[in-house]
Parts: structure tokens; C-alpha cells; sequence
């Protein structure tokens, strides 16, 4: 790509691996952060990062507050499966991922329908009637309705959007499986849960790239930052060797 140099005979290609740190989490991990509600029909579009090593029904994230009907969390099955539930309604919105490799789920949420799209392809869609209150709770980690059932395995790049994304723009996310700048998409609030976060030597401070509503760790140390085969792409080279 551009990061190869033409010396005026010959490429200079640098032998780098673009590696960068993500999060890995464990049970009694998580990161909290309150976010700002959505304005119009609760329009809202959540996406993540995440690899696992074990069939389980884990939550990824959580959103809502502790009544009925105010969001849902995003969680993986024994199934193989990843999506949502929302007050015990069990599979919703999902699709199979793969174990042992980075899988990149979306879901959107219009007002009436929660529409999931795995590793850029759209899945199964739930009708569901969602209320929201005057804060809302989004925890990385662990869950609003899943109960004890904490994740346990890497996350990167969870953003979220006060609007529906379309399916080409979840595609744009999804890249192919690689990453990029995810700034011309405008995301509210954007955690890319990297070497960038910082930790005091009690808790992180997991940074909002996009808003203002920073996470806090709970449970985690500076063990949690862990170098991933992640590969990132910045998201305005069009160059590539033939």
C-alpha cells in the first residue's frame, strides 16, 4: 500500500504487521459509561469488534436501564450464534460467527425493528417496542438482561449512532474485515479500545473518540491491553502494488 516507498529503481516495501492493542475482558471485567438518549423514534445503531474462544452465552455489551423494554444486550450463544436479547426474548437479529477469528456485529433499531448484519451481511430482524428514560446505561462487558453472564475474549472499535445506518454502511464499517476510520460516518460516541486508553493503576479510562462519554473500568488491570492481530486500515489510501 502507500506505506511502500518507490526509490526510483525499486519498491521499498517495510516488513510490518500493522498490529495494534485491544481489550481483552474476562468475567469479572467490564467498562460503564452513561450515554445521552437518542432524539426522534429512538433511532439508534450499535456496532463491535469482538473474538471469542468458546461457544457461550456471553454479552458482548449491554444498553438500557434496569426496566423492562429499555434496550437490550448484544451476546453470544452455545450456538454459535451472536445477536440480541432484549428482556429474555432469546435469539434476535443473529448469525453464526467465527470462533478464534474477529467477527464485526451491527444492529439497528428504527423504533419498531432491530435489524443485526454479521461480518457485513444482513441477518435476522426483531419488531420490538423500546422505551428509553432520561439516561441510559452502556456497559462493555457485561449486560442489562443477561444476568452474570459476562464476556470473556477480545473487543475493539464499538461505536454508536443516534440514526439507522444503512446496510452499505455497515459494510463500510465492516471493510472487508479490517477496520478504518470510521470518522465520515459520524458515529456519537466511538470506544477504540487501544493503546490510547489509559489507566491510573486502579481503572481505565476507556476514551469517547467521537462524544464525551468516556468509560471506566471495573475489575480490569493493565494486563487487559493485549497487542491483537487486529489490522487496521486508515481509511484514505487508494493505493495497492500490482
Amino acid at each position: 500500500g502507500d506505506q511502500s516507498a518507490y526509490n526510483g529503481a525499486n519498491y521499498l516495501v517495510p516488513n510490518n504487521s500493522l498490529q495494534d492493542y485491544v481489550f481483552n475482558i474476562q468475567p469479572s471485567n467490564k467498562i460503564n459509561t452513561t450515554l445521552t438518549p437518542p432524539t426522534g423514534a429512538n433511532d439508534r445503531t450499535f456496532s463491535v469488534w469482538f473474538k471469542t474462544f468458546v461457544f457461550a452465552f456471553e454479552t458482548i455489551c449491554g444498553y438500557g436501564t434496569g426496566s423492562a423494554k429499555a434496550g437490550f444486550d448484544i451476546v453470544t450463544y452455545t450456538n454459535g450464534t451472536v445477536g440480541v436479547h432484549a428482556f429474555n426474548t432469546g435469539v434476535e437479529a443473529s448469525g453464526t460467527f467465527i470462533l478464534n477469528q474477529w467477527n464485526h456485529y451491527a444492529v439497528t433499531y428504527d423504533g419498531t425493528i432491530l435489524r443485526g448484519y454479521l461480518n457485513g451481511q444482513p441477518v435476522n430482524t426483531l419488531t420490538i417496542a423500546l422505551v428509553t428514560g432520561t439516561t441510559l446505561d452502556f456497559t462493555i462487558g457485561a449486560g442489562i438482561y443477561s444476568g452474570s453472564n459476562n464476556f470473556s475474549g477480545d473487543v475493539s472499535n464499538i461505536a454508536i449512532w443516534n440514526s439507522v445506518l444503512t446496510a452499505s454502511n455497515v459494510n463500510t464499517i465492516y471493510n472487508n474485515g479490517t477496520p478504518n476510520d470510521i470518522s465520515s460516518l459520524s458515529p456519537n460516541n466511538w470506544y477504540k479500545l487501544n493503546a490510547q486508553d489509559t489507566f491510573d493503576g486502579t481503572n481505565w479510562t476507556i476514551k469517547d473518540y467521537a462524544g464525551s462519554n468516556d468509560g471506566t473500568s471495573s475489575g480490569m488491570t493493565s494486563a487487559n491491553l493485549v497487542q491483537s492481530n487486529l489490522q487496521h486500515t486508515s481509511g484514505y489510501s487508494p493505493y495497492a502494488l500490482d
